[in-house]
């Protein structure tokens, strides 16, 4: 059958807008910054890999960790398009 290809989410609306990182032509695999003092995680990087009802999402570490939280509990990285910050 072969290797697995995983390829990273980019959201698109109908309109054809790119949101994000993306935006800036910076791909990012974990755009957001978990905020709360829960299992040890605050300030580390994740990334949404499922979104559920009553504001509650599957998150991702970088360290392969996987827990289900609030979205409020999520920071969404800044990204500036200074031109300092691209490479």
């Amino acid at each position: 059958m072969g290797d697995l290809l995983i390829l990273p989410v980019i959201r698109v609306e109908k309109t054809g807008a790119v949101h994000g990182a993306e935006r800036a032509g910076i791909p990012t695999l974990l755009p957001y910054i978990y905020r709360w003092e829960r299992q040890g995680r605050k300030g580390q990087r994740c990334m949404v890999t499922a979104r559920g009802t009553m504001n509650s999402c599957c998150v991702e570490f970088e360290d392969g960790y996987r827990m289900i939280t609030s979205r409020n509990a999520l920071l969404k990285i800044a990204v500036t398009n200074s031109p300092a910050t691209l490479p």
